[in-house]
């Protein structure tokens, strides 16, 4: 691990906002919620049916592979194939050292529901079913 650094300045930027209506989405007759974001099926249809909306302005998580996937979806649906979006399968990906990655229920959610949960430390023995 290299040694500590000092610095006179950092600049910290975190988050992202959706904007939908800093781009005038109402104009289009799109409905806008109070946060920004513009309200989408699983087709990623929005309030005009022929106008589709993907990425950070369809809602959370706000994610890269994510609006890739919407945009895929929202392809062959406007082709009139069955396509649908399922964001609670999305992988996600805290950048940190070491970096960590999930998807799926929480294990709070897990646990709620009743279903089995295993655990791994980084580094460490094996998951181990609880």
């Amino acid at each position: 691990m290299p040694p500590p650094q000092v610095y006179g300045k950092v600049l910290l930027a975190v988050g992202r906002a959706p904007n939908g209506r800093r781009i005038g989405a109402e104009a289009a007759g799109l409905e806008v919620d109070e946060r920004g974001f513009v309200p989408v099926d699983r087709q990623m249809r929005t309030s005009v049916p022929h106008i589709y909306a993907i990425g950070d302005v369809a809602g959370l998580p706000m994610l890269a592979h994510k609006a890739t996937h919407e945009g895929k979806v929202a392809a062959e649906a406007a082709a009139g194939l069955k396509s649908f979006f399922d964001a609670r399968v999305i992988p996600s990906v805290a950048y940190t050292d070491p970096e960590v990655a999930w998807v799926g229920l929480t294990e709070t959610e897990a646990k709620a529901r009743a279903r089995p949960t295993r655990r791994r430390p980084f580094p460490g023995p094996p998951a181990v079913a609880r």
